[in-house]
């Protein structure tokens, strides 16, 4: 690693935490994907991951987990997002905000290599069925497993080197 990125480029730390240490081995990670724009079909996507970089530890919630993985494709790192998005013709999935972002070419945002929900092995939807037992959560909305895959690997904002690059961030987030 240290030769792709330098020993004291600031990614280095974010990828070496992802995939160094002994604690947990290698994984293999899916995502599904639409085989080509504008199909139904769909493909998947295979990544490579070892240690999560975060995950929630709230007991409620949409048990958010990322990771930095490295894609069996084209040998790049990249960042993965699984969650559970809400199932609403209403509400618009996070990959599909991300489109439109880059459809009206708004800088400083993360570009989407695939996204898609996960299916169980009989080919359904990955969703929540609590509803279906407890009437009183009738009104919640089902939600549904999602992977979200990033072309960028981000660096911890709390990473700056000098107190000019954290104004410049900060502006950069609030500008658009």
């Amino acid at each position: 690693l240290k030769a792709k990125f330098g020993a004291d480029h600031r990614l280095f730390k974010v990828v070496d935490a992802a995939f160094g240490g002994e604690f947990w081995p290698v994984f293999k990670l899916r995502v599904p994907t639409k085989a080509e724009p504008g199909s139904t079909d769909f493909a998947e996507r295979t990544f490579l991951i070892r240690n999560l970089t975060i995950h929630s530890v709230s007991p409620t919630g949409r048990s958010t987990k990322g990771c930095v993985a490295l894609d069996t494709v084209s040998k790049k790192f990249v960042f993965i997002k699984d969650y559970w998005r809400p199932l609403s013709p209403d509400i618009r999935s996070e990959a599909d905000v991300y489109a439109r972002l880059a459809m009206r070419k708004v800088s400083g945002t993360a570009t989407i290599l695939c996204a898609g929900d996960l299916h169980n092995s009989i080919g359904s939807l990955q969703t929540t069925i609590s509803d279906r037992y407890f009437p009183a959560l009738n009104k919640h909305v089902p939600l549904v497993h999602t992977r979200l895959v990033m072309n960028e690997v981000g660096v911890p904002l709390k990473e700056y080197i000098t107190s000019w690059e954290l104004c410049l961030f900060t502006w950069q987030a609030f500008s658009g």
